[in-house]
């Protein structure tokens, strides 16, 4: 197994190495359009309301702050407040040396979440077929470094992520409690990431022409003898294509593929037993969701999981999460109208920074998700939309995107354009 484990390392590294080889003399055909380290203040504090089946009800108090202290470091604070309480704090482009090392910290942590777990893996579900897992204590860390060269257009990225919780009660989709085990399950996972970059566009933040390529290797080794030992590999490539105007149409190919080095326990009864849902025997409801849970972990323990689909960034017609397996297969376009103004500042009390554009977007996405490598593409779906955005100086993108597919329309809000990551 160390041997196995090496040779991918080894491997990773050879193609990061060649990777560099060929990108470092393109790099100085590329000239930035604008500075790529802005350092030009901004911020956002709003109150959103939240109502959760089996939660109840509460208040999200977010504040979103750009470029601290006249430097790079961003950060975004969300407080939890009524029924359920927690915290989510992240720190981001900390730099540790100016213009090429920055620290990305971020921690989770949070009493109660609900998560969306739908009946099956890939895309046969239908858009009520779920049940809500209700988790305590959940806590989640990730910690990144990225060490950037050539004004950002070349970039290494070392990640280790963490997160641990409870499921102690499922739910219904109406918030009905359909087992509330009295030996709560208790999960943890870990990984790590490298990634390595490639960033020949004209700007590293709103880019209008050139491309953008990021490969990204991720180790999630097993901590307990029941786990499954595997790795996921994914390549995320951008194309930006100058139209009319300042106009930009956008293209980009996602794929994420979890490799199995050494499968976990997928005994149906020891599963069961891990479980520990206590199903009555004539509550049909119970031992439904008992087995549906079951084919989740058998799933995940013989072929690992890949990035999901669904949510701000990728798959904007569902909710967060909404698709997963072992294979995804991604491709989406995505025109970009910038209707470009002078540098103007604005304070609106709660919302401050300098736009320098605004865009409208008209996209479309389409994505398959299987548990082999052969059937991807057997299983497809289709997201249409249209979003609005403001593009500022501090770095950040205000966006509000409406995503429509088979199960209806889905609005997501965040500050980053889409596409970006995994």
């Amino acid at each position: 197994m160390k041997n196995t484990r090496s040779l991918r390392l080894t491997q990773i590294a050879w193609l990061i190495a060649v990777f560099s080889t060929w990108a470092i003399p393109a790099i100085a055909e590329i000239d930035r359009r604008k500075d790529q380290f802005p350092t030009e203040y901004g911020y956002l504090l709003a109150p959103l309301p939240y109502s959760m089946p089996g939660i109840g009800q509460g208040m999200f108090l977010l504040g979103n702050f750009s470029n601290l202290f006249d430097t790079t470091i961003d950060a975004n604070v969300i407080l939890v407040t009524g029924e359920a309480r927690g915290k989510v704090v992240v720190f981001d482009e900390i730099p540790l040396v100016r213009n090429h090392l920055f620290l990305h910290a971020e921690v989770l942590d949070i009493n109660t979440v609900v998560v969306n777990n739908y009946d099956s893996r890939g895309m046969d579900t239908g858009k009520n077929d779920y049940t809500l897992l209700e988790i305590s204590s959940y806590l989640e860390r990730n910690l990144n470094l990225d060490l950037t060269f050539f004004d950002r257009k070349l970039t290494f990225s070392a990640m280790r992520f963490k997160n641990s919780g409870d499921i102690y009660k499922v739910r219904d989709p109406k918030g009905n409690i359909i087992s509330s085990p009295s030996d709560p399950y208790k999960f943890s996972n870990r990984s790590t990431m490298l990634a390595a970059q490639i960033d020949l566009s004209d700007d590293y933040l709103d880019a209008r022409k050139g491309f953008r390529v990021d490969m990204r290797y991720t180790d999630v080794p097993r901590k307990q003898s029941n786990e499954p030992d595997y790795y996921v590999t994914e390549v995320n490539a951008n194309f930006f294509v100058p139209t009319v105007a300042n106009d930009t149409l956008v293209l980009n190919y996602f794929e994420s593929d979890a490799n199995i080095r050494k499968r976990g326990t997928i005994d149906r009864n020891v599963i069961r037993q891990e479980l520990g849902l206590q199903c009555a025997a004539g509550d049909q409801q119970c031992l439904t969701t008992e087995e549906n849970l079951i084919d989740m972990f058998v799933n995940q323990r013989k072929h690992g999981t890949a990035s999901s689909l669904g949510g701000e960034n990728r798959f904007r017609a569902y909710p967060d999460g909404r698709f997963s397996g072992a294979h995804v297969a991604f491709i989406g376009a995505e025109y970009r109208w910038n209707f470009v103004r002078d540098a103007t500042p604005f304070n609106f009390y709660i919302w401050r920074d300098t736009h320098t554009g605004y865009q409208v977007a008209l996209f479309a996405e389409h994505a398959t998700v299987s548990e082999t490598w052969n059937d991807l593409w057997k299983e497809q779906r289709t997201v249409i939309g249209a979003g609005l955005r403001l593009v500022t100086q501090s770095g950040s993108v205000y966006r509000a995107d409406l995503g429509v597919g088979e199960e209806g329309p889905e609005l997501s809000v965040f500050f980053y354009y889409p596409w970006d990551g995994s």
